[in-house]
């Protein structure tokens, strides 16, 4: 999902769209003079920064976004913070009809282009009380990940909102891939799910490693692999990244094709990052220059890696030597690679 511009787009259309409805919801309320009984603080910002809106006290009393009880909820709320009479029908029809199209607003933003959600979610009369609450992302057709939530949830609660319209940047489904990342939005945190990724790699024993490590038992459990129908199926305590592997790939020694070196200046210091291309690479890569290990390793892929050294630790071996860049995994102590440079051939560049 993540690597789908299209997707990202429709998610950034949806969050527009319920910024502009919550704070249209509102713009009647904050433009009258009589308001010296609401508290200010929680009528001012945006809604979906604030868990303390005043929306929130509306929405929360109310089974769905287009609930017939609407109209009745807002009006006890807005004559409650102190609204005069006389400016409540019109604010309460202003939140009511804003909400109402709220429904619309993900359905539309969960459908755009090649990229489709499908979701149990519009099912559902009370979003408060959503069981077994699944998305299943697919592209051009072809279903590649669905996330089911094993507990239930309140849709309607302000942690699941904000959730929905960040959508873009908390999922990412690709083949043999799935992450959620929960932890940006605190009340999800501890939701726990299945997972179902479509379309894995042929496997002999599929492994399932959680942010780039391999699982201990403590997060997944349950693994199920369908072999035939290239599908794996297992529970997940908490949200994260989960990638599925073959086991026999983990301890598979690692090799470089192409590397790319630049030199640059950070807080008066020299660097050197090194880029490497290659195959195997895991997070416990190790990447030395001769006899100098990197200060970091960044994974980007198992075929993609940044390493960056120390200029002054460098500069103690022979500048004029050929120097080996050495490629290695925690699991596997061989060395990989033969490209050979030389440090006084690479070329300064400024940070």
């Amino acid at each position: 999902m993540k690597n789908s511009k299209q997707w990202q787009e429709s998610f950034k259309k949806v969050k527009k769209f319920f910024s502009f409805l919550l704070f249209f919801s509102l713009f009647f309320l904050s433009t009258k003079n009589s308001l010296a009984v609401v508290n200010p603080e929680n009528l001012q910002g945006d809604p979906l920064s604030d868990r303390q809106h005043f929306l929130w006290q509306i929405i929360g009393n109310l089974q769905s976004p287009d609930d017939s009880n609407c109209p009745s909820v807002a009006e006890n709320a807005l004559l409650a913070a102190g609204v005069p009479a006389g400016q409540v029908t019109e604010a309460k029809q202003n939140i009511c009809a804003s909400l109402t199209n709220i429904k619309s607003g993900i359905q539309n933003g969960m459908n755009s282009g090649n990229e489709k959600i499908e979701t149990n979610l519009f099912s559902f009369d009370n979003w408060h009380q959503v069981k077994n609450l699944y998305f299943q992302h697919s592209s051009n057709g072809i279903v590649n990940g669905k996330i089911v939530f094993t507990q239930t949830i309140d849709f309607m609660s302000y942690d699941f909102m904000v959730f929905m319209t960040n959508f873009a940047n908390k999922m990412d489904a690709r083949k043999g891939f799935i992450s959620l990342d929960a932890d940006l939005v605190g009340g999800l945190a501890g939701y726990g799910a299945v997972l179902t990724m479509y379309n894995v790699p042929d496997m002999d024993d599929p492994v399932i490693l959680v942010n780039d490590e391999e699982d201990t038992g403590e997060v997944v459990s349950g693994l199920v692999y369908d072999r035939a129908n290239k599908i794996i199926t297992f529970n997940a305590a908490h949200f994260s990244s989960f990638e599925a592997k073959d086991r026999k790939d983990l301890d598979k020694n690692p090799s470089i094709d192409k590397v790319k070196y630049r030199k640059y200046k950070k807080d008066g210091q020299w660097k050197l990052k090194v880029t490497l291309w290659g195959k195997n690479f895991n997070s416990k890569t190790k990447v030395y220059f001769g006899k100098t290990k990197a200060e970091s390793v960044k994974k980007i892929s198992s075929k993609k890696l940044t390493a960056t050294f120390s200029w002054s630790d460098l500069q103690s071996q022979n500048s004029k030597s050929r120097l080996l860049i050495k490629v290695r995994n925690n699991s596997n102590e061989k060395v990989s690679s033969d490209n050979r440079k030389s440090l006084e051939k690479i070329k300064l560049k400024n940070n």
